[in-house]
C-alpha cells in the first residue's frame, strides 16, 4: 500500500549517521543523499525511509504509531536492536516483535513436498472462500500434487520457499516458476508466481511480503523479464500484490454452463 515514509528530523547528519548504522544488518543503505535529505533502501532500488531536514519543526510521532522493518533472520533482529543502541537508541523492550523475529524464510528441501502441500491444501481450501474452485477431495489428486512437486523441486527453474517458526513448524509457502515465452510470442523470461500463502494466525506480521520479494529477487537473478499471477478478485491478498507494483494485466471471465444459467 506505502510506497515510502517520509520523516522531518532537527539534525540531518545526525539522523543519517543513526538510520546508517542500524539499518545496515537488514541490508538496507542510502540509495541517495543531498543536503536537502537522505533516503535508505535496498541497494540498486528506490527509497523505502527518507529524512528530510526541519530544524525547530520536527515533532515525535503521536500515540498509536508504530514502524517495523522486514528482517531477513533472528539473527539481522539483534544485530539491528545493538546496532541501535550503539548508536544511542534507547531500548523499550522486545514486545510482540519477537514473535516476528520467529519466522524465517528458506528454500524447500527435496523431501518437503508433502508440507507444501499441506499449504497448498489449505490456500485452496481458504480461496473456495472468496469465490474460487472448491478443492479436491480426493486423496489420489493430492498424492499425484506431491510426486509433481518433488519433481519440480530438482528442478532449476521452480522455486519453493517455506516461512517457518522457530517454535511450531510451516507457517506459510510460496512457489515461482520460470516460463520462456515462443511460439506466437516473442521470445522471453517471464517469471510465474503460483502461490503465496501465509497461515491465518500469522498474517499481516510481513511473511507474505518476505517470500514475495525472494521469489521476486530470484526471478530477476534467472534474467526474467515480467512476473505474472493468477489472484482472485475478492481476495484480500490484492492490496499486497499491488503495493509490490503488479497491476491488472488481462481479465479471466467466467459463466456457468448448467441449463438455466444467465
Amino acid at each position: 500500500m506505502l510506497g515510502h515514509l517520509s520523516f522531518g528530523v532537527d539534525d540531518l547528519d545526525r539522523a543519517a549517521a543513526f538510520y546508517d548504522r542500524t539499518l545496515a544488518p537488514l541490508g538496507f543503505v542510502r540509495v541517495w543523499s543531498n543536503p536537502k535529505g537522505v533516503g535508505f533502501g535496498l541497494k540498486g532500488g528506490g527509497d523505502k525511509l527518507a529524512l528530510f531536514p526541519k530544524p525547530q519543526q520536527a515533532v515525535a510521532p503521536g500515540p498509536g504509531f508504530h514502524l517495523a522493518f522486514n528482517a531477513p533472520s533472528h539473527e539481522a533482529v539483534d544485530a539491528f536492536h545493538a546496532a541501535a543502541i550503539a548508536a544511542g537508541g534507547t531500548d523499550c523492550g522486545a514486545g510482540d516483535s519477537q514473535a516476528m523475529a520467529d519466522i524465517f524464510v528458506r528454500d524447500t528441501r527435496p523431501d518437503e513436498a508433502p508440507a507444501i502441500v499441506r499449504m497448498i491444501r489449505h490456500m485452496v481450501t481458504d480461496m473456495a472462500g472468496y469465490g474460487g474452485y472448491a478443492p479436491a477431495t480426493d486423496d489420489e489428486a493430492w498424492n499425484a500434487l506431491i510426486n509433481r512437486i518433488a519433481e519440480e523441486l530438482k528442478s532449476d527453474r521452480c522455486k519453493y520457499l517455506m516461512a517457518e517458526s522457530t517454535n511450531g513448524g510451516p507457517v506459510g509457502a510460496a512457489a515461482a516458476e520460470l516460463i520462456n515465452l515462443h511460439g506466437a510470442f516473442a521470445p522471453m523470461r517471464t517469471l510465474h508466481i503460483s502461490v503465496v500463502y501465509v497461515l491465518p494466525q500469522h498474517r499481516r506480521a510481513g511473511i507474505g511480503t518476505m517470500m514475495l520479494e525472494r521469489l521476486l529477487d530470484w526471478g530477476r537473478a534467472a534474467g526474467a523479464q515480467h512476473c505474472d499471477l493468477n489472484v482472485l478478485a475478492n481476495n484480500p491478498a490484492n492490496a499486497l500484490y499491488r503495493k509490490h507494483g503488479f497491476s491488472v494485466f488481462e481479465l479471466k471471465l467466467v459463466r456457468s454452463l448448467q441449463q438455466g444459467s444467465a
